[in-house]
């Protein structure tokens, strides 16, 4: 089957409504009602290109399934759907691993846009002859192909978020970079002043490239502005 997006929202009307939305813009879509149903499909190919996932949900909350995903699934790009619109929902759905999060009620033409934008960050991960960049910093060895990092006989793969984040970073070793500044390369205008996102991300890749996260020696926070790559001696 060609590859698809999957849809996960216990509320039919939007599941099936979204699914429709999709199909019309020519990406091809399925749904479920389900988050195990999701989890059990998520086990065998074909594997969607990207998941669009409801948080509230019956049987399985979309945090839990989320975490659950990226277990097992890094390189799919998620984006949460909810109509849960505080900051702190936002930051969590980031943290259990999302990439994107968007409120209800929600405009169509705004969440197509936000998946092609997904769909075309995702992409660029894809081996081909334009995209086998190999940064190397400090000890960090950035292979773009696969949006993998080398550190300490470790290759660690990242997802688009966190590959953008570190890239940027890493193209000027020792450089400040504000929290609006690394928001904006990353997510564009998705979250506008809201820069506590830029603290769950940083924490994520923390959490896969350094030996202690709570004592990091690659990503230093300065603080009240933002951070800066550091390369040990």
């Amino acid at each position: 089957m060609e590859a698809y997006i999957l849809i996960i929202d216990d509320d039919q009307a939007i599941s099936q409504g979204i699914a429709t939305l999709l199909e019309q813009r020519n990406f091809p879509a399925k749904y479920t009602n389900c988050g195990r149903k999701a989890l059990a499909m998520l086990e065998n190919p074909p594997l969607p290109r990207l998941i669009v996932l409801d948080v509230m949900m019956p049987d399985l909350d979309g945090f839990t399934l989320c975490r659950a995903i990226r277990q097992h699934l890094v390189h799919i790009p998620i984006l949460m759907l909810s109509a849960r619109d505080e900051t702190s929902d936002k930051i969590l759905g980031l943290d259990t691993g999302a990439d994107e999060y968007m409120t209800k009620p929600f405009d169509p033409d705004e969440l197509v846009a936000r998946i092609r934008a997904m769909l075309r960050l995702a992409e660029r991960a894809t081996p081909n002859a334009s995209a086998n960049a190999v940064y190397q910093c400090g000890a960090l060895r950035m292979i773009q192909a696969s949006y993998t990092v080398e550190v300490a006989d470790r290759s660690i793969q990242l997802t688009p978020r966190e590959w953008t984040l570190l890239l940027t970073l890493a193209k000027a070793p020792g450089s400040v970079f504000g929290r609006e500044t690394l928001l904006r390369q990353v997510w564009g205008t998705s979250f506008v002043g809201e820069t506590r996102v830029i603290d769950v991300l940083v924490q994520r890749l923390r959490a896969k490239i350094e030996d202690d996260a709570t004592s990091p020696q690659y990503i230093a926070t300065v603080r009240g502005f933002g951070y800066r790559l550091v390369l040990p001696e």
